[in-house]
Parts: structure tokens; sequence; C-alpha cells
């Protein structure tokens, strides 16, 4: 473990710093969005481990969002579906992780997709992807400006 906010498991962490992420920009939308959240199904072991990991979300939140914040923004429940189901959320989810890997593990801006991603990437209304949009992790890694 890294310190004791954080989730052990990498597939419970991302979970944390995506729903992080996902209700922020759902609270900036205003107007009661709620999120559905999916994902994609592993083994029922991990699936346990996720379904576990989101509830405990919204009973205790983390470090940097409440746990009321993540009820009032995301739908109670996560669905698991599978890569057959073609769901274009997923879909999308396993578009950006190239560009992002490739960008992270080389830091060249010169990369075709991640200069059609980098674009799309949540900034938080402020202008500030690499605050909201996306989280290097290890922090170490990123030590790089994202513009």
């Amino acid at each position: 473990p890294v310190d004791k906010f954080l989730p052990s498991s990498v597939y419970s962490l991302c979970l944390d710093f995506i729903a992080e992420r996902a209700t922020h920009l759902l609270s900036e939308l205003g107007d009661g969005a709620v999120g559905q959240t999916f994902a994609e199904s592993r083994e029922r072991r991990e699936d346990a481990l996720l379904q576990y990991e989101f509830v405990r979300l919204q009973l205790e939140g983390t470090r940097y969002l409440s746990p009321s914040g993540f009820r009032q923004q995301l739908s109670p429940t996560i669905e698991f579906r599978t890569k057959g189901d073609n769901l274009p959320g997923l879909q999308i989810a396993d578009l950006a992780a190239r560009p992002i890997a490739e960008w992270v593990k080389t830091r060249d801006r010169e990369i075709h997709r991640w200069s059609i991603f980098k674009p799309k990437l949540y900034d938080g209304g402020q202008g500030r992807p690499g605050s909201f949009g996306l989280k290097v992790f290890p922090s170490q890694l990123a030590d790089v400006d994202l513009l």
C-alpha cells in the first residue's frame, strides 16, 4: 500500500481516481447530473473487490471527496459488463488507455494518438487537465506539464 488512504488493489485504486474525477465533472455540470458506473468484468474475485470499493467510496469517501459527493453524483450501483457487450464507454476507455500510457512512458509530445486525445481531457473548468482530467500515479511520474 502507498498510504492508508489508498486501496492496495490497482483495480480499486483506478476506480477511486476515476470516480473522483467523474464526480467532479458531474458536479460542475450541475442540474442534478448523475452518472452510472460501469466496469469491465474480470474474474469473480476482482469484481467483488471492485464492488466493495465502490460501496466504500459511497460510505467513506476519499481523502479529497466526501461520501455524500459520491452518493449525490453517482448511482448507488456499479454494473459489470464483458468486452463482448460492446459498451461504448468501455470501448472509449480502451481507446484512451494507449495514448495516455505512451505519453506517460515516453513524454513524447509528438505521439499522434496523444495529440488527438490530450485536448479532450477534462480540465475542471480551470484549464488544468493535469489536476482534474488525468492522474499520473505514482506522482514522481507526473513531474511534467501536460500542456
